[in-house]
């Protein structure tokens, strides 16, 4: 995994907990930032490099800015070892890495 990759997963876990922190759905996310639930469940398992245009939706949509979404520890260590350990020990499974029944 590249360096940058690492980085987009934390920023994706950062919105996926902001978003939980708020008990939205995907989907109703998706709705209130003008975006596509498939495309905002890529963009928290970080598949979806966003656009500052798209980071300020979603920032909308969970009425905050995009700083407090990026303004995280986990992006100021964007290495995989870093990604692994807070991504998984201390939050748990990874939930972009589990199957659909």
């Amino acid at each position: 995994m590249e360096p940058e990759d690492d980085f987009l997963v934390a920023l994706g876990h950062n919105i996926r907990k902001k978003r939980k922190e708020q008990k939205l759905s995907q989907e109703s996310l998706a709705e209130r930032s003008g975006l596509n639930r498939t495309y905002l469940s890529n963009l928290e398992c970080g598949k979806r490099n966003a656009t500052v245009l798209t980071l300020r939706n979603v920032a909308e949509g969970l009425g905050t800015s995009v700083s407090e979404i990026t303004n995280s520890s986990e992006l100021d260590k964007p290495r995989a070892t870093d990604v692994a350990k807070f991504g998984f020990q201390f939050y748990g499974e990874n939930p972009c890495n589990r199957r659909r029944a």
